[in-house]
């Protein structure tokens, strides 16, 4: 019986294609063939030849079955009874027809599912004389001047071609280069047009990219009857770097390089190579070069049509119907160092320069570095960072660099004030496949070893280096599905590994990685002094000499990078080893230890926490080689901490406790993951609508009921969100009755981060009589009180500031979940034994198996566990535990730092934890199984073990066929792949919040408010503090315009409460709680800088140690007498009047346009709110 395998002839056609059925075809025909031939009548993409198998002769491999498809990118030159549309952008004699291949004559139709192809959708394809690459600086008059750094010559570089894809949104440039073929790609996005009428035919099209483009090479692979002329592509970092790699098998390319190196001499060193591991060469590199300019020959009316239509896309910027642009040699490289300059003035003269925010081929650069070098370096750097906005390209940047120079001087800030004394400025390259890019240093929370190299060695914070490896865009990782790993990739990322990355004088070489940095292709670098070496900061941190597991050895490295902060030291004589509670090869007391509450109260007070929230039942810690949870335990006494085995990772002399973070609680969501399993196990869809529905009702009424707006944003307050804290307190106070602007407007930003989130990811809010998000501890009485299936969960309600204790049947989860047994039921008990415990769920030590192994293979750590009483949740009945037993790691006799780096690399290149997550939501919503299915059991068994390839070095190899998804449901929103529309429960509850978000853009109740004091806020004595609030506000005014720039918000608003709709693409990789995380902690140390200036009046000494308390507890711990509460009030009406009213254009954001701000006099929230009740 014949069988045909025809599944490989159902290839989608993209928008811009055509597909045709082609007959008659030699059986010994191969899709190279195929392709040879067809290659006369257009751009062939595609070849499909199905093949057939003969199993009941049983006849060894297959052959075709005598027909093909065949894809063309645009019209192909067909005769009009075949094709009745010509290609209209072609000239000269068209090719013979029909095709003829082995002496068989062909026979072309086009398929039944193809229409003829949108002329919208037909590309441009011109032909070029001359190809230069450089830099571009359009004047204000549209005219301007192109530095050329390469101009092609026709001993190097033949065919060149330029097609305008409109389909797809991207123009191509492709060349050969000694019969190699070359393309490289830009989008339209990130691309604008200035075309010239140069005469005679001949034209010219200067393009200005805002990022480089993605390079490739065109490598043919083994002949089959499958052919794709994406495949072929192969993505590259250079040219230079493809023909200087002498690996090459084939004869012709091998011919190729020596030619192309012959012809090949080095040119003069460019500034952005300070920053590269590239060797210099004739063909430039195409991270520095941001232009192209090609010069093309086409007729005035496709001329005037492609112009017409590049307009349509917002791609032509200027059109001259003369020659206007300057074609010039690019002026000798100036080389940047740092010599007379302090560090940190020259790396961020270098961010803006690795951006092209200021160009390097600027006639004004060497003004610009001698007018950075003569000024002081605390304004140098102040106007340095000021100017950094990655959307905006400075047209010459001395005017620039003059008036920010100017502002800086005005704002004569104090030296590093009110910066925390945990946080560290913290330097960042993301490394591309052409290009090293700098960020501004960010102020972060420091760890133990910048820290300690600091404290103990004097070694200073820049000399570390956070390098993360990404695309152009910054928001794809460098290897992916959608970016093969070729070979050029990886010698792009070894290379900086093994070389390090140059700045100036100084060499960053490869330090360590965490585990959770390892996950976003992060590596810490390090610059030695005369004292310290990278290797001797190894060295410093632990013994790792027993560790025999390459990935295990890397990630007790990376353990002692954690963000922590220092608290109290540790001596010998308080820290007592006890044992691990081990049962059935189960470890039930895995990552967890305990800590006296002596000990407790005094890591709350290094912490600084808020006076009027409980000491914290638990800590995660870092502490020497230890690692995990340590829960408070009131049956032990004295300053100790008590550790377990499954703790201590490594030997280390380091002494000082480490906290991570402090047990509270979080506010509970439902994610496609938990409705995923829920609705497997049988809970009923309406269940998920109807919490929906519910919510967007709720936001939807937020602007015009004070009581709902409480009750909303209360969910989400306490310690784990302040600003929604801070938005309760203006809400009670009566700011909502009096139409703030400032309130409404974040109320406004709070509707539109809650709907976004529902779209987007299907982000569900539960209240907290619903579920509760707590960190997990075990049992730690001596008698063990909790029998098997049993826990303690108890949450801090900060609005009524009293405690609550769960009681009865609970539902337990654990993020990440895929598998239905990750779902368990628990039974809550309150216990007296645990009534000092809050914000903690108590885990019992006994019975065959522990809980938190049974849900993802959760452990004690610092895991944090959804727990819900709500019976709506409630399942039937709940599916077994997944056993996931990890795979054998593999072991070397010694590990080397060698080693390390060549796991980073095979591990970037076989990170698909994403890819995994996202078949196993598209398989769950095809089959009517859930994620019982097959292969979704499969894919939740792949995702455990991606999520130990960290530890274990061995990743989850996807199946070829079978799992990977053809299409997707259309909520998943993956506008560049086939969609179909979801019928489950996530589908219809997307259907049903993209009709309330579109009709709520009408709501007029959504138009942001105009800043307008309100007259209740005067108060005596407000002159006294006019010049100086006026002074503070556009300080603070010009520090959250560097903060919008740096992370890419648009929105003062939303920069400042944390509900922020769009990040900067370095940011999009990272999970949105953890890129909001980051944003809020910076911005936090703002507000909480001018805090201090507010208070500093009135404190004194004390104003770093208390100013993060609110008024009342300042009150309360009498901080403030009677006398100065009148002045108190007058600074704080003066600050909120200077807030709305302070009109200078601050820019800010990269959206355009003035923006108003507003937020400066909300810096004293809480004194406002005294003020407005009446109490001040």
């Amino acid at each position: 019986m014949l069988q045909s395998n025809v599944h490989a002839a159902h290839v989608a056609t993209k928008k811009g294609e055509v597909r045709f059925h082609v007959k008659r075809i030699p059986f010994s025909a191969d899709a190279n063939a195929l392709k040879a031939v067809f290659e006369q009548y257009g751009t062939v993409v595609n070849v499909q030849i199905p093949e057939e198998r003969d199993d009941s002769r049983k006849i060894q491999g297959r052959r075709n079955r005598g027909f093909a498809f065949v894809t063309f990118l645009g019209n192909p030159r067909f005769p009009h009874h075949v094709y009745p549309v010509a290609r209209r952008y072609d000239t000269g004699p068209d090719p013979s027809f029909p095709p003829i291949i082995s002496g068989f004559t062909l026979v072309v139709s086009l398929t039944r599912e193809n229409a003829t192809l949108d002329p919208k959708d037909e590309p441009h394809t011109f032909k070029c004389t001359a190809l230069y690459l450089g830099h571009f600086i359009l004047g204000s008059s549209g005219a301007g001047v192109f530095h050329t750094d390469w101009e092609s010559s026709s001993r190097v570089v033949s065919k060149i071609q330029m097609s305008i894809i409109f389909a797809e949104r991207i123009s191509r440039v492709s060349f050969s280069c000694h019969v190699v073929d070359f393309k490289f790609d830009v989008r339209f996005k990130d691309s604008k047009f200035v075309i010239e009428r140069l005469g005679n035919g001949n034209w010219a099209i200067t393009v200005t990219m805002q990022r480089p483009p993605r390079l490739f090479v065109r490598e043919e692979d083994s002949v089959s009857n499958s052919w794709s002329l994406e495949d072929t592509w192969k993505r590259i970092s250079s040219v230079y770097g493809y023909f200087s790699k002498p690996a090459q098998s084939n004869a012709a390319v091998v011919t190729a390089r020596m030619k192309f190196l012959a012809l090949s001499s080095p040119v003069q060193q460019t500034p952005q190579r300070l920053a590269t591991t590239d060797p210099p060469s004739s063909f430039p590199s195409f991270g520095t070069c941001l232009s192209f300019r090609a010069q093309v020959q086409a007729l005035e009316g496709v001329m005037t049509e492609f112009q017409d239509r590049a307009r349509n896309f917002l791609l032509l910027d200027v059109f001259h119907p003369r020659p206007s642009v300057k074609v010039k040699p690019a002026d000798p490289c100036l080389t940047i160092t740092d010599e007379g300059l302090d560090f940190m003035v020259f790396y961020h003269l270098f961010v803006l320069i690795s951006q092209s925010i200021i160009s390097c081929a600027s006639p004004s650069l060497v003004t610009i570095v001698s007018l950075v070098r003569e000024t002081s370096t605390q304004i140098a750097l102040e106007a340095l960072r000021s100017l950094y906005d990655p959307t905006k390209r400075l047209e010459d940047g001395l005017k620039e660099v003059k008036s920010a120079i100017t502002m800086a001087s005005r704002a004569k800030r104090k030296p590093r004030s009110g910066i925390p004394s945990y946080c560290v400025f913290v330097l960042k390259a993301i490394v591309t496949p052409t290009r090293v890019c700098f960020l501004p240093a960010q102020l972060e929370t420091s760890n133990r070893v910048i820290r300690e190299m600091k404290n103990q060695f004097n070694v200073p914070e820049d000399h570390f280096l956070r390098v993360e490896f990404r695309d152009e865009k910054f928001d794809q990782k460098v290897f992916g599905n959608r970016l093969p790993s070729t070979a050029s990739l990886v010698d792009r990322v070894r290379s900086v590994l093994d070389e390090g990355i140059f700045l100036g004088s100084r060499r960053y070489e490869y330090l360590a990685s965490s585990a959770s940095q390892l996950r976003d292709h992060q590596a810490w670098f390090f610059c030695q002094n005369d004292n310290v070496t990278a290797q001797s900061i190894r060295d410093w941190m632990g013994n790792f000499s027993d560790i025999k597991v390459v990935a295990k050895y890397n990630a007790r490295l990376g353990q002692v990078f954690s963000t922590t902060r220092a608290t109290e030291a540790i001596s010998r004589a308080q820290k007592i080893k006890v044992p691990d509670v081990t049962r059935n090869q189960y470890c039930f007391t895995d990552g967890v230890g305990y800590i006296s509450r002596g000990l407790a109260e005094k890591v709350s007070v290094r912490l600084n926490l808020r006076l009027s929230d409980p000491t914290p039942s638990a800590f995660q810690i870092r502490m020497g080689g230890c690692k995990g949870v340590l829960s408070v335990n009131d049956e032990h006494f004295g300053d100790t901490v008590c550790y377990r085995a499954s703790q201590e990772k490594f030997p280390s002399e380091h002494s000082v406790l480490e906290v991570c973070q402090p047990a509270r609680k979080f506010p509970a969501y439902l994610n496609r993951q938990l409705i995923t399993l829920l609705s497997t196990l049988g809970v009923p869809d309406d269940v998920f609508i109807n919490l929906q529905r519910s919510y967007s009702t709720d936001l939807s009424k937020l602007l015009s009921d004070a009581g709902r707006a409480q009750r909303v944003l209360g969910n989400f307050a306490g310690d784990s969100n302040t600003s929604a804290s801070r938005l309760v307190d203006l809400v009670n106070a009566g700011f909502f009755q009096l139409d703030d602007a400032f309130l409404m407007n974040s109320l406004i930003a709070f509707r539109a981060f809650q709907m976004k989130d529902l779209q987007k990811r299907t982000h569900v809010p539960i209240v907290l009589d619903m579920a509760v998000v707590l960190m997990g501890i075990a049992d730690e009485t001596r008698r063990h009180v909790l029998q098997p299936g049993e826990v303690y969960a108890s949450y801090w309600d900060s609005q009524m500031k009293k405690k609550k204790v769960l009681t009865g049947r609970v539902l337990i989860a654990r993020n990440p979940c895929f598998h239905p047994g990750d779902v368990q039921f628990a039974t809550a008990v309150d216990a007296p034994e645990f009534e000092k415990l809050t914000n903690v769920i108590v885990f019992s030590v006994l019975g065959e198996r522990p809980l938190p192994n049974m849900l993802s293979g959760g452990d004690l750590d610092g895991d944090i566990y959804w727990i819900a009483p709500d019976t709506r949740f409630f399942p039937p009945s709940t599916a077994r535990p997944m056993e996931y037993t990890a795979p054998t790691p593999k072991i070397v006799p010694h590990v080397t730092i060698d080693n390390v780096k060549s796991f980073f690399i095979d591990f970037v290149k076989s990170d698909n934890l994403g890819v995994i997550a996202n078949a196993h939501l598209v398989k769950s919503d095809e089959s009517s199984l859930g994620a019982r299915d097959h292969a979704c059991l499969t894919l939740a068994e792949l995702h455990s073990k991606a999520v130990d390839y960290c530890k274990t070095g061995v990743p989850a190899v996807i199946p070829e066929r079978g799992i990977l998804p053809k299409s997707y449901p259309t909520f998943m929103e993956k506008k560049d792949k086939p969609s179909y529309p979801s019928k489950k429960v996530i589908g219809l509850m997307y259907d049903e919040i993209l009709t309330v978000s579109e009709a709520s853009k009408a709501d007029p109740r959504l138009k942001p408010r105009r800043p307008d004091p309100s007259r209740r806020m005067l108060r005596p004595g407000q002159n006294l503090y006019e010049d100086d609030a006026q002074a503070a506000c556009r300080r603070y005014y010009q520090d959250i315009v560097t903060q919008m720039n740096h992370f890419g918000v648009r929105d003062e608003v939303q920069l400042v409460t944390g509900f922020i709709l769009k990040v900067a693409k370095w940011l999009k990789r990272k999970r949105p709680f953890e890129a909001r995380k980051q944003i809020t902690d910076s911005v936090s140390s703002v507000i909480q800088r001018y805090r201090q200036e507010f208070w500093e009046e009135f404190l004194g000494e004390d104003t770093e140690t208390v100013a993060h308390l609110t008024y009342t507890e300042l009150v309360a711990g009498r901080h403030l007498d009677s006398t100065q509460r009148s002045y108190v009030a007058a600074k704080a009406a003066t600050w909120y009047k200077a807030g709305y009213e302070c009109d200078e254009d601050f820019g800010g954001g990269g959206g355009g346009g003035r923006q108003k701000f507003m937020s400066f006099g909300f810096v004293v929230w809480d004194v406002l709110c005294e003020m407005m009740r009446g109490r001040m």
